[in-house]
């Protein structure tokens, strides 16, 4: 039962996580980027399963809100988010969807959490250029949920394991980076933390 408080607690932290975004695109003040979230959508829809796979139990709920709730962003991101698309862009998107033939032809759910996390890392790259030019729309809360709720969630893995593991892993390293961008290109910028 155990597994289980730690699995509602990390998504309960997964709505926390989100919540700051939601209020901030309905003031105005957060734009997320459109293929950022569609990026991250299709990436956590991989590790996810890949997680249920691997036995994660209630340790995949998070990946599971997250999935939910970054769908819900690329919505919002239609009308109210940044929708600068480069070629890039469009590579990260072909590449997290081709980690679903990966999985069929290996057999191999790590080899899809693998890619899964190498696309959403590269899902970070807009997010990370637009908050370098304009740090005041990025919510740092935000990152700061995102993080405890993947700490709730290896509480709540059932088995883990690399698969399991890689993507929520360096996602908090990736959110922990982008948190630091945050706050020093504010200060250089002079806007308040």
């Amino acid at each position: 039962m155990e597994k289980e408080w730690f699995g509602l607690a990390a998504a309960a932290l997964g709505f926390a996580n989100y919540a700051p975004l939601f209020w901030g695109i309905y003031k105005g003040k957060s734009k997320p980027h459109l293929f950022t979230y569609l990026v991250w959508s299709t990436a956590t829809g991989v590790a996810w399963a890949a997680q249920m796979v691997e036995g994660a139990g209630p340790g995949a709920w998070a990946a599971l809100i997250s999935l939910v709730l970054t769908l819900m962003v690329c919505v919002l991101a239609l009308r109210y988010g940044h929708k600068d698309i480069t070629r890039s862009d469009w590579l990260f998107l072909v590449l997290g969807f081709g980690a679903i033939p990966v999985w069929v032809v290996t057999k191999s759910p790590f080899y899809a959490a693998c890619i899964a996390t190498l696309v959403d890392g590269l899902g970070y790259l807009p997010t990370f250029r637009k908050t370098w030019m304009r740090p005041h729309e990025e919510n740092a809360t935000q990152y700061i949920f995102a993080n405890l709720k993947w700490i709730c969630s290896f509480a709540a893995m059932a088995n883990l394991n690399p698969t399991t593991l890689v993507y929520p892993v360096v996602i908090m390293g990736l959110n922990t980076l982008l948190l630091l961008e945050i706050s020093l290109r504010r200060r250089v910028l002079g806007l308040h933390p």
